[in-house]
């Protein structure tokens, strides 16, 4: 039985990422407007040698081996390309560069508020979805703190929905493991999540407490008292934590990138926790085979290190 089978091996794969589609920017609506063109005129139809060519070199090229992805900084922005396609995915803002609507790094919440209106007020987070576009919006106290764009093939063009959330707990900004790369939180509900990510392959509800949706590399499984998937298990590459950290990533890296994360004996998995979540990652021949998350009401977060 598929549920058996992903209770006793801790679930089968991962939350399928948005591969990057054909979607450019925005059409010129009142939506798109909101987001695009940015005040330092990226785009996301920009090469990497013209977007070099306009901005200059970056401060940081990172490639890492494990991941299909080249990751650029530069002083006020970051962006992701696709490696294989050459595609621009993700922009993240830094520094003084703000979207249409004004709204930058360090903009105060209010701000926030205005434009998308009151039901945002009290959230340290929430994603806009809007002309093939995902909008991620964070807070640090009164002011925005965190700003990323990527492309999605599942938003409608058009379309403006607020994805709301409440955060995993305070200071949740620094998060190394939420969100995930293709935008699911760990307190996403079961109906935020079937939005983001559509249709599951398979949706198990053979056993009375728990609800099980299979994705091609993930399993997240549902209880009736629990806000968001109480437990989660990546085993493809598909999906990454916010660290970076995805099933391939040589044990080396995933030192550098979740360096609080420890291992209670030799040879066992990593261990990584934050307020409400317990991840561990399992490494087999050097580079990391399974990561599996639980939700913990109440948990403490002894391992956790800001980013």
């Amino acid at each position: 039985m598929l549920l058996s089978v992903a209770l006793g091996l801790g679930a089968g794969g991962f939350l399928r990422s948005a591969e990057p589609g054909p979607v450019g920017d925005p059409a010129p609506a009142r939506e798109g407007n909101r987001i695009l063109p940015l005040s330092n005129g990226i785009s996301f139809e920009l090469s990497l040698p013209a977007l070099i060519d306009r901005h200059g070199p970056p401060v940081s090229d990172e490639q890492p081996a494990a991941l299909p992805v080249r990751q650029l900084t530069f002083r006020d922005f970051a962006v992701t390309f696709d490696r294989e396609s050459g595609r621009l995915t993700t922009i993240r803002l830094i520094n003084g560069v703000a979207l249409a609507c004004g709204l930058e790094v360090g903009s105060p919440w209010g701000d926030v508020v205005a434009e998308f209106g009151r039901e945002v007020e009290a959230e340290d987070a929430f994603q806009l979805e809007v002309s093939g576009l995902l909008v991620s919006l964070e807070r640090d106290g009164s002011v925005v703190s965190g700003i990323r764009i990527r492309r999605s093939t599942r938003a409608k063009a058009g379309a403006d929905v607020l994805k709301l959330r409440a955060p995993l707990a305070l200071g949740a900004a620094a998060s190394r493991l939420e969100p995930f790369s293709n935008g699911v939180l760990i307190s996403d509900p079961l109906a935020v999540v079937l939005a983001k990510l559509g249709p599951p392959e398979k949706d198990d509800r053979t056993h009375p407490a728990v609800r099980a949706l299979i994705y091609e590399d993930a399993a997240l499984l549902f209880d009736a008292r629990d806000r968001g998937f109480n437990r989660a298990v990546l085993r493809g590459s598909g999906v990454k934590l916010a660290c970076g950290v995805t099933v391939g990533t040589a044990e080396s890296e995933v030192k550098q990138l979740l360096p609080s994360a420890r291992q209670p004996i030799e040879g066992a998995a990593y261990q990584y926790s934050e307020p409400g979540c317990v991840v561990r990652i399992f490494i087999t021949n050097g580079r990391v085979e399974q990561i599996e998350l639980r939700r913990i009401e109440g948990a403490s977060a002894p391992n956790r290190s800001p980013r």
